[in-house]
């Protein structure tokens, strides 16, 4: 089940589901993208009792629980959130904010922890990105990056292996028009924009490179995340929604590399 909906899955209970625990809060499975994980994770984002919480199950050994992460955030002044984390293999990346009581960003730091290295990584500083604007999401991982976003248009990315960092992350485009589709790949970074244009540029010189593949192909983000476009080797994949009409709609699409 997609992250929002409740840490569910059936595990032999006679009742036909049996709850997977993930300390306060609701447990929540962590979606990914083209980097498969071995291990599933589920997170629990807890704001009343201000904890986040990542732990990683094995569905091969009856979802027995391998290894797990916990943080609490501190009270006071300070409303301290976590946004919906996404999976790339076996590690988790999720973006800590912190704001104050009129709602700026004091703080937005990217983290990832693996199942193996549970301890977090601070990878990048976003604060800067967010202000008093809306606040930077994670739209994709993929073997090269992970993939953020903002509403105002700009796709920034943070090149991986994951290592500390309190630097900012590298603004791809600022041109993305409201993108809430993106992947990279050793090519270049890829995504459609709201004129549902699908388009491809090179991550250290985008603004010259921009090349459209693609036209008139509207995507529905999936519900509680934003990324609906996916890749391997051979392709990139998307849903094309039934927001206009012609042939394809409400179908996959594929596109060759």
């Amino acid at each position: 089940q997609g992250y929002g909906g409740g840490g569910y899955m059936t595990i032999g209970s006679s009742s036909g589901f049996t709850p997977i625990p993930s300390g306060s809060g609701t447990p929540e499975f962590v979606l990914w993208g083209s980097v498969l994980p071995r291990y599933l994770a589920v997170g629990s984002v807890d704001s009343t009792n201000l904890n986040f919480a990542v732990n990683w199950y094995d569905p091969n050994s009856n979802y027995a629980r391998i290894s797990g992460y916990s943080e609490n955030w501190p009270g006071g002044s300070a409303n301290y959130n976590s946004s919906t984390p996404l999976a790339g293999g076996d590690s988790v990346y999720w973006i800590r904010n912190t704001t104050d009581g009129s709602g700026n960003v004091l703080t937005s730091i990217l983290f990832t922890a693996s199942v193996s290295n549970t301890a977090p990584i601070q990878m990048a500083l976003l604060t800067a990105l967010t202000g008093t604007g809306p606040p930077v999401f994670l739209l994709d991982v993929n073997k090269q990056s992970v993939l953020l976003g903002q509403y105002s248009g700009g796709i920034y990315r943070v090149p991986l292996p994951a290592t500390s960092s309190t630097n900012y992350p590298q603004l791809v485009t600022n041109s993305a028009m409201y993108s809430f589709n993106a992947t990279e790949d050793g090519k270049g970074v890829y995504w459609i924009d709201s004129l549902y244009s699908l388009y491809r540029c090179s991550q250290g010189n985008c603004g010259s490179s921009t090349v459209r593949l693609a036209t008139d192909q509207p995507t529905t983000p999936r519900s509680y995340a934003q990324n609906t476009l996916f890749q391997d080797d051979a392709a990139l994949y998307w849903g094309r929604s039934a927001a206009i009409s012609g042939p394809g709609t409400n179908q996959v699409m594929r596109i060759a590399k």
